[in-house]
């Protein structure tokens, strides 16, 4: 069912739509309507984004017979008028807005919510995907931390075990590979021969 907005209800719906003030959308709309009309007097057309061309084109200006009356015996009798020059209006509308009208396409405005749902979709895809990474690094070095306290709970348990003349042997073994208690141990020597 049709509908016809009063110019007030116009601008409320179109400030709502662009998240501006009534009064900014019916400033926008007389600009808008302003370029039009200059554009149609100085060019006879005008482009409109999505929508189509709107075009002017004189008519009249010329001397036109017309009949003199009604009457039957004044049938075929006419008279000479000049017709003033007048500009009509015609709009051809676009093929993106005639399947936008036949329900074939998106909006600008629909295609500019659908980019922002997906950039949307994509940052979320993003986020978790570095949560998934982030955590399968975590658990790996857990279990690389636990791997290496099982190591040390192993090594502790052994060490318990054994007796404290096999302690001293690893304890020696290990101080005579270490390079720095050797040579250590050789700067000592040499400072007790001088």
């Amino acid at each position: 069912m049709a509908r016809k907005l009063l110019p007030g209800e116009f601008f409320d719906e179109i400030g709502k739509k662009c998240n501006i003030e009534p009064e900014r959308a019916k400033k926008l709309w007389n600009e808008i309507v302003d370029f039009i009309v200059s554009e149609l007097l100085m060019y006879g057309t005008v482009s409109l984004p999505t929508l189509g061309e709107l075009q002017s084109r004189t008519r009249g200006g010329k001397i036109m017979h017309v009949p003199i009356s009604t009457k039957i015996e004044d049938r075929g009798k006419t008279k000479e008028v000049y017709k003033e020059p007048y500009q009509i209006v015609q709009f051809l509308s676009s093929p993106k807005f005639r399947e936008l009208i036949n329900g074939r396409g998106a909006t600008p405005a629909q295609t500019m919510r659908m980019r922002e749902i997906y950039r949307r979709i994509k940052i979320e895809e993003e986020e978790q995907k570095k949560q998934f990474e982030y955590m399968e690094k975590a658990s790996n070095a857990f279990a690389i931390a636990i791997e290496k306290h099982n190591k040390n709970v192993k090594r502790q348990k052994e060490w318990k075990k054994l007796s404290q003349k096999k302690k001293m042997e690893i304890i020696n073994k290990e101080l005579k590979e270490n390079s720095y208690w050797n040579d250590f141990d050789e700067n000592e020597d040499e400072k007790e021969e001088d």
